[in-house]
C-alpha cells in the first residue's frame, strides 16, 4: 500500500494536488487531469478571462490550453482576428520569400519520404532480384541481392536522415510562424477586451446589476483564441521538434482550413441525435397504437356481424320448430276426429 501511495502521490499525511477534469483541445472526448485553474496563473489577461464566466474549468499545461468545453471556432471569428493582425501583410516580403523557400524544401523532403516507405520494401526487393536475373541472363556477374532485413535497415537509415533534415528546417520555420502568432495573439486580446467591454455595457443597461454577466459565444471564442487557440500553429514543434511550413499566400490555414468540417461540440451533437431518436420512437409508438386500434375495430365489427347472423339464424330455427310442432298437433287432432 505504501508503494501504491508513493507512485500516486497520496502518501499518508500529504494532501493531494488540486485537480479537475477537463478536455483536450485536440479531442474533447478525452478527459485529462489538470493542475491549478488557469486564472490563477499567467498575466492580467489570463487571470481575467481564463475563468468564470467565460470558462467553467481551464488550465495551462506544457502541451497547451485546456478547457472543460471547446467553444465553436467559426471562420468569421478567425478572419476577424486575422484581419485585425494585418492579414497576409503580417510577413514582410523577405520573410515571405524565405518561408516559400523553406516550404519548397520541406515539400521535397516529404516527397522523398513518400517514395522511401516501408510499404515498398517488398517491391524494392523484387526489383533487386529482377535486375540480378537480367544481368545473369546477359552473361554478366549478377550484383549482390540484399535480404529483406537489409532493405528494411536501408529504409530506416534513409528515413532517419530525411527526418533529421526536416528537423534542421523546423527552427527557421518556427521563428517565422512565431512572429505571426505573436501578432495574432495581440490582435485576439485586443478584440476580446473591446467586445467584453461592449457586451458588459449592453448587458448592464438591459439587465442592470441584478443578473450576473453572461458572455456571448463569440466572446468566449475570442477569449479561447487569445489564450490558447493561437498556439495550435506551433504546438507540434514544442512536442516533437517538427513543424509544417504554411503557404505564404494562405497564412490563415495555420488555424482555419475551409476544407475541414466545422467543429461542433460533442454534447450538442449527442443531444441532437438523442432528441431525434426520441421523436422517431414516439412517432413509431403512435403509429403502432393506431394500427392496433384499427385492427381491434375490424375485429369488433366482424364479431358483431357474426353475432347478428347467429341471432337471426336462431330465430329462424325457433320459428321452424314451432311450425313443425303446430303441424304435428294439427295432424294429431285430425286423426282423432276422423276415426270411425
Amino acid at each position: 500500500m505504501k508503494i501504491w501511495n508513493h507512485f500516486f502521490n497520496r502518501s499518508v499525511g500529504a494532501s493531494a494536488a488540486p485537480a479537475s477534469p477537463t478536455l483536450s483541445p485536440d479531442n474533447n472526448r478525452a478527459a485529462v487531469i489538470t493542475g491549478p485553474p488557469a486564472n490563477e496563473s499567467g498575466d492580467e489577461f489570463c487571470r481575467r478571462f481564463a475563468g468564470q464566466p467565460y470558462f467553467q474549468a481551464a488550465c495551462f499545461r506544457p502541451s497547451g490550453f485546456y478547457v472543460d468545453r471547446m467553444p465553436t471556432l467559426s471562420e468569421g471569428v478567425w478572419k476577424a482576428v486575422f484581419n485585425r493582425a494585418g492579414g497576409e501583410k503580417m510577413l514582410a516580403k523577405a520573410d515571405r520569400e524565405k518561408l516559400a523557400d523553406l516550404k519548397a524544401k520541406q515539400d521535397e523532403l516529404n516527397a522523398q519520404l513518400a517514395e522511401v516507405s516501408f510499404w515498398k520494401s517488398s517491391s524494392m526487393l523484387r526489383g533487386f532480384q529482377a535486375k540480378a536475373v537480367g544481368q545473369l541472363l546477359d552473361g554478366k556477374t549478377p550484383p549482390h541481392i540484399p535480404g529483406h532485413a537489409e532493405v528494411v535497415s536501408s529504409i530506416v537509415a534513409t528515413r532517419e536522415g530525411l527526418h533529421q533534415a526536416q528537423r534542421n528546417l523546423a527552427p527557421a520555420i518556427f521563428e517565422l510562424i512565431k512572429a505571426i502568432c505573436d501578432k495574432m495573439r495581440d490582435a485576439a486580446r485586443a478584440l476580446t477586451i473591446e467586445q467584453d467591454k461592449n457586451e458588459r455595457e449592453n448587458y448592464g443597461s438591459f439587465f442592470g446589476s441584478e443578473k450576473p454577466f453572461q458572455p456571448s459565444a463569440q466572446l468566449i471564442a475570442l477569449a479561447y483564441i487569445a489564450l490558447g487557440g493561437i498556439d495550435q500553429a506551433t504546438r507540434n514543434f514544442r512536442l516533437t521538434g517538427l513543424i509544417s511550413a504554411p503557404d505564404p499566400d494562405g497564412l490563415l490555414r495555420l488555424w482555419w482550413n475551409p476544407a475541414a468540417p466545422v467543429h461542433k461540440p460533442v454534447t450538442v451533437v449527442r443531444e441532437t441525435s438523442r432528441r431525434d431518436f426520441e421523436k422517431e420512437a414516439r412517432e413509431a409508438a403512435t403509429q403502432a397504437r393506431n394500427e392496433q386500434r384499427e385492427s381491434l375495430n375490424e375485429m369488433v365489427a366482424k364479431v358483431r356481424t357474426q353475432s347478428t347472423a347467429s341471432i337471426e339464424a336462431q330465430k329462424d330455427a325457433k320459428a321452424v320448430r314451432e311450425a313443425e310442432a303446430e303441424l304435428r298437433r294439427q295432424q294429431a287432432f285430425d286423426q282423432l276426429h276422423t276415426k270411425p
